[in-house]
């Protein structure tokens, strides 16, 4: 199931005033599994976690910062190996690891997320990719 590839449409932004953005995202279930969603009628008033609880099915625990996600599609943060959050750097060309959660990482247009699931956060989503510090 490596590099599976899936696009939605859902009208996510009938009834709503705010405009409507495509944001690519990456989910790297760690054991060789690799899906990205490609959605193009997300909200521009949605978040990281709002989206991702529409793309996959999502078991968090909610604290008064936000939303700890635990499990992805059944995967479950275990022992060292947990969920992180990443965001694609287009001019560097590179991936960074979100000093943010996902209900804090607001989204624009043509946004490249990845969620991976990993023991060691300085491992970028996509083995053998570029990493940076900063955007």
């Amino acid at each position: 199931m490596f590099g599976q590839e899936s696009s939605r449409s859902a009208d996510l932004c009938r009834g709503v005033t705010a405009s409507c953005i495509r944001v690519s995202t990456l989910i790297n279930y760690g054991n060789g599994s690799i899906v990205w969603h490609n959605v193009s009628d997300v909200p521009s008033t949605w978040n990281f976690y709002q989206l991702t609880i529409h793309i996959a099915n999502v078991e968090a625990t909610s604290y008064s910062f936000g939303h700890l996600v635990t499990s992805i599609d059944g995967v479950r943060s275990h022992g060292s190996n947990s969920w992180g959050l990443w965001i694609f750097c287009a001019t560097k060309e590179a991936w960074l690891y979100s000093p943010r959660g996902a209900d804090s990482l607001d989204l624009t247009d043509r946004s490249i997320l990845a969620w991976a699931f990993q023991p060691d956060p300085r491992q970028p989503p996509l083995l053998g990719r570029a990493t940076t510090a900063s955007c």
